[in-house]
């Protein structure tokens, strides 16, 4: 699908879901809960999810309260190993060298994760869930509200109205249901890889996605 040069034009921020888009796997909770012996748990939490048993705001509750006693170093050190999709890095080098400013908004991830990838990857902005951490153990407690579906449209507001622009400036990449009211927003929406809800209200959508590199066709 062509999107045209006068939209792209307009975009000064791109915002990123990481579940599904920048990283290549089943989930980031499983995948560092793997190491923790949590994997099954948490596995359980998103089947309840995907079969509409329990809400976003439920699960991301029920699923902090697995990481209660784990030490948030410990969760870091396996984050700084996590598996990204390829291109990645390339990826968000090419779009800061080209202007643009470069937002993550997650449902899926905690402080400790998400300032990680931030770093990692030089992104201007990240937000994910903020958990309790005591003593530099998790409480398995959040100290702010879930970020679900339209938290996740409100920081993406916030973000835009704290650089003086309109959400309409700004494009979104999602897979995942969760990231339509966000996407909703933008100037430009574009599917990775696609629940087919997302791609019925994306500009583009981009199918088998190995390469995170396959979005830059869409920016100037």
């Amino acid at each position: 699908m062509k999107v045209s040069q006068k939209a792209t034009n307009q975009i000064k921020i791109v915002a990123f879901d990481f579940d599904g888009v920048i990283f290549d796997g089943e989930s980031t909770a499983v995948e560092i809960g793997e190491k923790f012996g949590l994997a099954k748990q948490i596995r359980e939490t998103l089947f309840e999810l995907l079969t509409w048993n329990i809400t976003l705001k439920e699960a991301i509750l029920k699923g902090a309260a697995v990481w209660k006693g784990i030490k948030a170093e410990d969760v870091a050190k396996v984050t700084r190993d996590l598996r990204l999709r390829q291109g990645s890095v390339e990826t968000m080098k090419e779009l800061k060298g080209k202007g643009y400013k470069l937002a993550l908004i997650s449902s899926g991830l905690s402080q400790v994760t998400y300032s990680i990838i931030k770093q990692k990857l030089g992104l201007d902005y990240a937000f994910g869930n903020e958990a309790e951490i005591i003593k530099g153990v998790f409480t398995g407690k959040l100290v702010s509200p879930p970020i679900d579906a339209n938290r996740k449209a409100e920081i993406l507001k916030s973000v835009a109205k704290s650089d003086g622009i309109s959400t309409t400036n700004c494009v979104v990449i999602g897979n995942d249901p969760n990231d339509i009211p966000m996407m909703l927003l933008a100037g430009l929406k574009i599917g990775v890889n696609p629940h087919p809800a997302v791609a019925r209200i994306s500009d583009a959508v981009i199918g088998d996605v190995k390469d995170l590199r396959a979005i830059l066709q869409y920016f100037a």
